[in-house]
């Protein structure tokens, strides 16, 4: 489903369920008192408004409302990366469940390329990479893009002619953390609260996990219960963020290429990782969360180490 028809849905799905939705509106300031706070937003014709509340979630996703007003950005530890992307009219999709799969394309090692198949016959093709990585290219958006995906197989065919929806967009160094997660009177959901990287979609899990997590939280706390955010939001959050991070990395330095086309793969480990890039990251009863980064890097050296055996193997032969 397209992203603007996908928040339509779901903002006109909760404007029935009555919530004031309002479009087009910019926060310009936020004064926090205690756990109350005005905030004040202005239209696009330049008419504010105040808005009173007794608690606020900010999921303005990378917009960032609060962590950017407030000064709680915080760098991330990821390398900066920068991704070139753009609609296709996608008129050579494969057939059946080939064309309806999203697929990731291991381009090289740290470069890879998204292919989102859209209901509509569009289709998201996106490169992401190191910075130098498109220095090879172009500075013009769209020949840039057609000299990417030309330089691969795996588009080239599919997309080479193909006619783009849009201009191409080019974003970087979108890697982002937060200070804290929550406050007097306000908690952070979503990509408000860290964004890590596209490459497995985890966005969309802490999106989910974070706004029903932090719904359920809000209400006990204006029904005047005690709520305990740090180990009932900030650190729960945590555990899937870093797991997830854990593979965002192993990713990037090869210890997933390694473990994704190893041969013959053990099918219970292949369940335990198929289910962590599901999103099932705070299932403690899996090794692969649990113990995350040395479970990863453990399976990935043993694998390695496999290879060159079969290799010495080979040779002695």
């Amino acid at each position: 489903m397209p992203r603007g028809q996908f928040d339509k849905i779901l903002s006109e799905t909760a404007a029935s369920m009555g919530v004031d939705v309002q479009h087009e509106m910019a926060v310009k300031d936020i004064k926090f008192h205690g756990t109350d706070s005005i905030t004040t937003v202005v239209n696009k014709e330049g008419v504010e408004e105040q808005i009173g509340a007794k608690f606020i979630v900010d999921a303005s996703g990378y917009g960032r409302v609060i962590p950017r007003m407030f000064g709680l950005d915080k760098p991330s530890n990821f390398d900066p990366r920068k991704t070139h992307f753009t609609h296709f009219k996608d008129l050579k999709r494969p057939e059946g469940i080939d064309g309806n799969r999203i697929t990731v394309v291991v381009h090289q090692q740290r470069t890879w390329i998204w292919i989102i198949p859209f209901s509509n016959g569009i289709t998201s093709v996106g490169f992401v990479a190191d910075p130098q990585f498109f220095k090879d290219y172009p500075e013009d958006a769209v020949e840039r893009m057609r000299g990417i995906i030309n330089s691969d197989v795996h588009t080239k065919e599919r997309f080479g002619d193909a006619e783009m929806v849009f201009e191409p967009r080019t974003i970087e160094g979108y890697a982002i953390s937060t200070k804290q997660l929550y406050g007097d009177g306000f908690v952070l959901c979503g990509n408000a609260t860290e964004f890590l990287d596209p490459v497995f979609s985890s966005g969309v899990t802490f999106a989910m996990e974070s706004g029903n997590k932090a719904a359920k939280l809000v209400i006990e706390t204006l029904k005047g219960n005690t709520v305990d955010w740090q180990k009932d939001y900030t650190d729960y959050m945590m555990q899937g963020i870093n797991t997830f991070r854990s593979y965002v990395s192993g990713w990037y330095e090869g210890d997933l290429h390694e473990i994704f086309f190893s041969e013959n793969p053990d099918p219970e480990i292949k369940k335990q990782i198929c289910s962590v890039l599901a999103g099932y990251v705070w299932d403690l009863e899996n090794p692969f969360v649990k113990k995350h980064e040395r479970a990863l890097k453990s399976l990935a050296n043993v694998i390695r180490l496999n290879k060159q055996k079969s290799v010495s193997n080979f040779f002695c032969y």
